[in-house]
């Protein structure tokens, strides 16, 4: 993966467009920034990370490009138009063919197209080719017949894609997924063969093998009359494990198995050499279909109802929820455009997003959030956070700019300004002091509620922040009434009447929320079956909640995590 090292990152306002580049909007984390970008026809983020007193930027693992180059050519622009001194990169420019797809390599939609299509004859498919030794020899020696090749291992995928290629070989497509769901999405009676040579055994962990079933289910449904499954394997537990899978199969007379012991193949994997030195055992299974299976894939719907964003941010939280056969992580929260003023009594936007190192100079017109994790503002607001009532904005929070109209000083003065008059008070009259008394009290907890606010307003909900806020202007609006009664003090009541005007006021301004909920959201989650997570985005805003940059696939196992998600969001909106 591209990437290289900065000393400090300065964004402008987006979306910006730099020739076919476009840096189209930000989403900021606990400790890093992704910046949505569009290169030419693809789509995908850029995370900027603060490490130690460097910045990190490279290209987002989950949405990278199938065409490299798009994402390079994004870097380059990225690093020579927002950054600071480049303290090391890497790029791995070789020629103008990185700006074009791989070959070879589809996702799951193409290899359907494909499958769909009837360009071949026949289809075979090849769970966990590895080294491609036994998918080529097939590719040569059914040149009719579609070679689909499984492998989660990209390198593996990446190395027999440029074998193939040297080869001339045009019968042969492969794809990094789990064989289940691709399984699961093809059409009925639509395979002629379906090898599985080697696959781990898992002895220990039976539920992670790819035989399990679902598995022996999709088998019979997608091999047409005649088609046979092949599984060659070193483990004698695994070779009677998929025997007892497919027996029920068998017993209905739906197909037939056949099986050998240290039977010669035509071409030997790298692991069959290794086992055969070993004088291990291998076992054949051979599984033939003997109906053609009418069960078409199952049809799901994998679209989200509308949510509040504002209270899903409110309420997410990092966990896990394990179901039967999937699984749900809800990783962690990103919001776009979020917590762009600190409202302290005067409007403060940050126009921009700066994400400096530790020996960066403060700039002129705003504070820079230090890059350290963890670190302080810089020197002119030199605090952990600032909080305010619908979050806060903290040195791990990739960097914002706080605009200088509302640094700390300022907001503290504004904080303090109710107490000036305080001497005063101890001339009045004993009749006075008596009410005076309980509004000194007031006036010292009205101080410091506003400058807790400075690094430790996050300690209280926003709830607990308005009923707090409702009692002291409770509590405000008795002593007025008890200031009524006090006839014949006009000067000193007016002077006193103004103090608590004063204070009134800074509560009423306390109890609104200094700026809006976040209300655009993305959420990074893993969901799928326990052994293939399949990580994805799910963003949250006012055109409702969808699926974002990865759109997990319409399987069973799938649908039952959308279910669960959908769930859990409607929890967090109550």
């Amino acid at each position: 993966m591209p990437n290289f090292i900065t000393r400090s990152v300065s964004l402008p306002p987006l979306p910006i467009k730099l020739g076919e580049t476009e840096f189209l909007e930000t989403a900021r984390g606990r400790n890093l920034t992704l910046v949505r970008t569009k290169s030419f026809d693809s789509e995908f983020f850029i995370i900027v990370k603060p490490s130690g007193d460097k910045v990190i930027v490279k290209g987002e693992k989950i949405t990278k490009p199938a065409k490299i180059g798009h994402l390079q050519r994004a870097l380059e622009i990225f690093k020579e138009r927002f950054c600071g001194r480049i303290i090391s990169q890497a790029f791995a420019y070789k020629d103008s063919s990185l700006t074009e797809k791989t070959p070879l390599i589809l996702d799951e939609n193409e290899i359907l197209s494909l499958v769909k299509s009837s360009k071949f004859n026949k289809i075979f498919i090849e769970i966990g080719f590895g080294s491609g030794r036994h998918l080529l020899h097939q590719a040569r020696s059914n040149q009719d017949a579609l070679l689909i090749g499984i492998e989660i291992y990209k390198p593996a995928i990446e190395q027999v894609a440029k074998l193939a290629i040297r080869e001339g070989l045009q019968n042969i497509a492969l794809i990094a997924t789990d064989a289940r769901v691709l399984l699961s999405l093809l059409p009925a009676g639509c395979l002629q063969r379906v090898f599985l040579h080697f696959p781990v055994p898992w002895d220990d962990a039976p539920h992670r093998r790819v035989i399990s079933d679902e598995f022996a289910s999709q088998i019979a449904r997608t091999l047409g009359r005649g088609g046979r499954f092949e599984l060659r394997t070193d483990s004698e537990e695994y070779f009677l494990y998929a025997m007892q899978k497919l027996s029920p199969y068998v017993q209905r007379k739906a197909g037939e198995i056949s099986h050998f012991k240290n039977r010669d193949a035509a071409v030997a994997s790298k692991y069959e050499d290794r086992w055969r030195k070993m004088d291990k055992d291998i076992y054949d299974l051979i599984y033939e279909n003997k109906t053609a299976d009418l069960g078409e894939p199952q049809q799901f719907e994998m679209e989200f109802l509308k949510f509040d964003a504002a209270k899903i941010a409110r309420n997410f939280k990092n966990f896990t929820f394990k179901g039967e056969d999937f699984f749900v992580h809800f990783e962690e929260i990103f919001y776009f455009d979020a917590q762009k003023s600190l409202d302290a009594g005067s409007a403060c936007e940050a126009n921009g997003v700066n994400l400096s190192s530790a020996d960066e100079a403060i700039n002129d017109e705003a504070i820079n959030l230090d890059a350290t994790r963890g670190g302080n503002l810089t020197e002119r607001g030199s605090m952990d956070e600032i909080s305010t009532d619908c979050g806060k904005i903290s040195a791990t929070t990739a960097g914002d700019k706080i605009s200088a109209c509302a640094n700390a000083t300022q907001i503290l003065k504004k904080a303090s300004v109710a107490s000036c008059k305080n001497e005063s008070q101890a001339e009045l009259k004993n009749e006075l002091n008596h009410a005076a008394e309980p509004q000194v009290e007031l006036q010292n907890k009205s101080n410091h509620a506003i400058k807790s606010q400075i690094g430790h307003r996050s300690e209280l909900s926003h709830d607990e922040l308005q009923a707090e806020h409702q009692g002291k202007l409770n509590r405000a609006e008795q002593q007025d009434k008890h200031q009524s009664n006090l006839e014949g003090r006009a000067e000193p009541q007016a002077e006193h009447q103004s103090e608590l005007d004063c204070t009134k006021s800074q509560l009423k301004q306390q109890s609104k929320p200094s700026c809006a909920e976040p209300q655009d959201v993305l959420i990074l989650l893993s969901l799928g079956a326990f052994d293939f997570p399949q990580q994805c985005f799910i963003r949250a805003n006012a055109s409702g909640t969808r699926y974002f940059i990865r759109r997990p696939l319409p399987t069973r196992e799938n649908h039952a995590a959308h279910q669960k998600i959908s769930e859990i969001f409607s929890q967090w909106q109550r």
